[in-house]
């Protein structure tokens, strides 16, 4: 058996290229994510780390000081 597959029935090479480029994330975005997910996973380790210190148990004023130790910048030591 045989098949003619017709011109107007294919996709030029270049929407096909464009069209898999468009759907993965450039270099840059993916190096991004893998930062900010990292320093998610640091943040959330050292919460649970405070919060086995303090007795296991998340009150009001643990949760206010952890708050003010992941917003507080150290600009002694930047750079």
């Amino acid at each position: 058996m045989a098949c003619v597959a017709f011109r107007r029935d294919l996709a030029p090479r270049n929407e096909l290229a464009a069209a898999n480029k468009a759907d993965r994330p450039t270099f840059l975005r993916r190096l991004l994510a893998a930062v900010i997910e990292s320093r998610q996973r640091k943040a959330n380790r050292e919460l649970a780390k405070y919060i086995a210190r303090s007795g296991g148990k998340l009150t009001d004023e643990i949760e206010r000081e952890m708050m003010q130790q992941l917003t507080r910048t150290d600009w002694r030591n930047i750079g």
